[in-house]
């Protein structure tokens, strides 16, 4: 492992980049991807949802515009 900072532009796998966690006094490492993951499928899950709201409220919109 590196002791010194370095551009991660320059690591052409980005399976290969890892990240320092520092927790309770101990230090470990874990691939960024592996952390994203999570992160990413959560967003994708806000993004449906926010979806499916946005679809209900114009809806409730039109009918709405057709009760007047």
């Amino acid at each position: 492992m590196a002791l010194f900072p370095f551009s991660i532009a320059d690591i052409d796998d980005p399976e290969c980049i890892r990240v320092v966690l520092y927790a309770s006094g101990r230090m470990g490492h874990a691939p960024l991807n592996a952390l994203l993951k999570k992160t990413y499928k959560d967003m994708t899950e806000i993004l449906r949802r926010m979806e499916a709201l946005e679809k209900n409220l114009n809806t409730l919109n039109i009918a709405n515009v057709k009760q007047k």
